[in-house]
């Protein structure tokens, strides 16, 4: 990781990149990814509004809404604390169910909200951090018995990763360098 004088921006790689096309957890790995106004192209969680549910407090669950779930993403070093927390050797990413696999990014699922991650040709918006769930943790359990997906959780809790918006599109490649540029206060 790389970081001005400013602060403001930090550098990490794309390591991977996922698409989801059907309802299970792990999605389809590739090399590149289109994003649009509306979301990653053939992503499951593409589009303009979703329906609201236990995330969207305060709002009737299938209510439609604005759709701040566009993308997901995770980061490498995260991903070793939470196997590390689940005594496993190693994690795979996409049992997680990211659209992005990113590394070099200290603390990335603490980046706050308006952060921009801007690649060589498009810029994603931070909105939240991806509280983890045991959809997930039932993913990780079918190629790792002993895990409890409750427990995942746990270790999950914190290193998630992030959910956003699309702020500029274009394509996503693994292997570009992504900055981080945090909001202005």
């Amino acid at each position: 990781m790389s970081q001005t004088s400013s602060s403001k921006i930090n550098t990490g790689r794309v390591d991977a990149l996922f698409v989801g096309r059907g309802k299970a957890v792990r999605k389809e790995d590739c090399a590149l990814i289109e994003v649009r106004p509306e979301g990653i192209v053939g992503d499951r969680h593409a589009g303009a509004l979703k329906k609201a549910d236990s995330r969207d407090r305060g709002i009737p669950r299938g209510t439609m809404i604005r759709n701040w779930r566009q993308w997901s993403a995770v980061a490498t070093e995260e991903m070793a604390v939470i196997a590390a927390g689940l005594n496993l050797a190693l994690l795979d990413g996409a049992l997680l169910g990211p659209n992005l696999i990113v590394s070099g990014i200290e603390n990335f699922t603490k980046l706050p909200s308006g952060t921009l991650l801007r690649f060589p040709e498009a810029v994603l918006f931070v909105e939240a951090e991806n509280d983890p769930c045991t959809h997930a943790g039932k993913a990780v359990k079918l190629e790792n018995a002993d895990v409890d997906p409750n427990r995942f959780v746990k270790a999950a809790l914190g290193r998630r990763g992030l959910v956003g918006t699309v702020h500029s599109p274009g394509m996503i490649r693994v292997g570009d360098i992504v900055e981080v540029i945090l909001p202005s206060n």
